[in-house]
């Protein structure tokens, strides 16, 4: 068991906060697949693994290179620190979003969006630092992925992921590969 704030202190954890308050950055994906690469090369007998990323909870502010590939509106540099340093880390996500207009609803979907594509970049981390690690061959592991749950921006007057059950919260991706998920429907002679 590690948890992110176990493995990041003092200047490094300082260095990432400010980087994020600065310019968005990571929410510790990159510090728990860095303790991962390490861990996963002693690990010899089977093992269950369950990587919890929290880079798609309010505050949203991804690595600028997400933001960007998303295409959507953003926020100017001034209007995008103003966000992360006083919005992002003094008020939830109830409030942000209530007191938002329609660009500021664009902009905080675009975040969570370019949040999504940081997930996905851990996530294709951890599967190398897998499969490096030979975890993955020969059909040794099941590997599942999913999400706790979705977001409100907006939608029905809604935020964050409580009071609801809309589709919105409810439909998650949930994939899995491994020996035995899929019947093999080769026929021999």
């Amino acid at each position: 068991y590690a948890a992110r704030l176990d493995l990041e202190r003092g200047w490094r954890r300082t260095a990432r906060r400010t980087r994020k308050v600065l310019f968005g950055g990571d929410s510790g994906g990159h510090t728990i697949n860095w303790w991962l690469r390490r861990q996963m090369r002693e690990v010899t007998r089977p093992f269950f693994l369950f990587v919890n990323y929290l880079e798609c909870h309010w505050s949203y502010a991804p690595p600028g290179k997400f933001e960007k590939r998303m295409g959507g509106p953003r926020f100017s540099y001034l209007e995008g620190l103003n966000y992360r340093a006083r919005t992002a880390d003094a008020v939830g996500p109830w409030e942000a979003i209530a007191r938002a207009d329609d660009r500021t609803l664009d902009v905080y979907s675009t975040l969570y969006d370019g949040e999504l594509a940081n997930v996905d970049s851990h996530l294709a981390t951890l599967l190398d630092i897998l499969e490096r690690a030979n975890h993955l061959e020969n059909g040794r592991s099941v590997v599942m992925v999913t999400s706790d749950h979705g977001e409100h921006l907006g939608e029905h007057g809604l935020a964050d992921h409580h009071a609801s059950l809309d589709d919105l919260l409810l439909r998650v991706p949930f994939v899995t590969w491994g020996p035995g998920v899929i019947p093999n429907t080769t026929k021999h002679g």
